[in-house]
């Protein structure tokens, strides 16, 4: 192979070292590092510390994702505000040589609509569902019952895989930024399960986990609280619930409001690029160039300046781009 020498025409630079930049730049008068070559550091803990927002919705809104376990897949359902648990086992054990992930009978509108029905029946009260695109929740017939049971739903926004923003990648995930209290609740089933030493999570001993979520203080609910309360008890209890929607109103206003939370249209920033098992994660930061577009209902827009593509993210998710002149 034939490599011919075009130096007038370097303009990217490949690297992040400034010893190699400078060294590249003295040979190559045209080549140009990024704003951020020289700074992969991105500060998530301080971050979370100082601008982490805890979500709140309207009465009656439960955050929905499903739960492969094996043999078994579930419909978890958690309320935003109270944090009350419901899980329903969508399948049966249709072939025991399969996993449940992979066989699509597991994830039909019809056994999906039982599962509500079911958490229905067992008293959830629901005006609000946000899920993501699962083809079960989004379906004509998921569209006719929500209609029929009074019932809104608000798809989350779903987000590329490629952490390399310049590769062309059809695969798309939900944007996790918007289910955080599932993902967690979900991984909380998990740590249980392990706890009591269990290796599948059955519908019996779903059940026992569930109750036992329901019923234990809730750390985050008692602390605006005040006092130990469970997600039963908030979810019986509509004043109590109220009161702790208004604490978290008011200190996310003060996150908010306090400086450095505020990101003004243009504003220059880097991302932090989410661990992803299936890709190896080269950088703490996601390449491209990013710009502030607008800030809307708790989550900045993002602009990719090379591309015009938009992505929703948290404030902890995103830093400003400090130059010195």
């Amino acid at each position: 192979m034939t490599i011919i020498n075009q130096p007038n025409s370097l303009t990217l630079c490949g690297f992040k070292s400034k010893n190699k930049i400078d060294a590249l730049m003295k040979q190559y008068k045209t080549l140009t590092p990024k704003i951020d070559a020289f700074n992969s550091y991105f500060p998530l803990k301080q971050n979370v510390k100082k601008y982490a927002l805890h979500k709140v919705a309207s009465r009656n809104t439960y955050l929905i994702d499903l739960m492969f376990e094996q043999k078994f897949v579930y419909l978890v359902a958690i309320n935003i505000n109270t944090r009350y648990l419901f899980v329903e086992l969508m399948n049966k054990v249709i072939n025991p040589n399969k996993n449940a992930y992979g066989n699509k009978n597991t994830k039909t509108t019809a056994k999906y609509i039982r599962c509500l029905e079911n958490m229905m029946i067992n008293g959830m009260s629901v005006n609000y569902l946000s899920g993501d695109s699962e083809k079960c929740f989004t379906s004509n017939d998921a569209q006719n019952f929500y209609f029929a049971n009074n019932i809104t739903f608000i798809p989350v926004e779903r987000l590329n895989k490629t952490q390399n923003a310049f590769r062309v990648n059809q695969h798309t995930s939900p944007n996790h930024n918007s289910l955080g209290i599932i993902d967690r609740v979900i991984r909380t089933i998990r740590d249980m399960a392990y706890h009591m030493e269990v290796n599948v999570i059955t519908p019996q001993i779903m059940h026992d986990i569930v109750l036992q979520y329901n019923s234990a203080p809730h750390q985050t609910l008692s602390y605006y609280a005040g006092f130990d309360v469970s997600p039963k008890m908030v979810n019986d209890d509509a004043e109590l619930e109220n009161y702790i929607v208004r604490k978290i109103c008011q200190e996310n206003y003060n996150i908010k409001s306090q400086y450095g939370f505020d990101l003004a249209k243009g504003t220059k920033v880097k991302i932090y690029n989410e661990k992803d098992p299936m890709i190896k994660r080269r950088s703490l930061i996601q390449p491209g160039d990013f710009e502030v577009d607008a800030f809307t209902n708790g989550m900045y827009r993002i602009k990719n300046t090379n591309n015009n593509k938009i992505i929703m993210l948290p404030r902890t998710k995103i830093a400003p781009i400090i130059t010195n002149h």
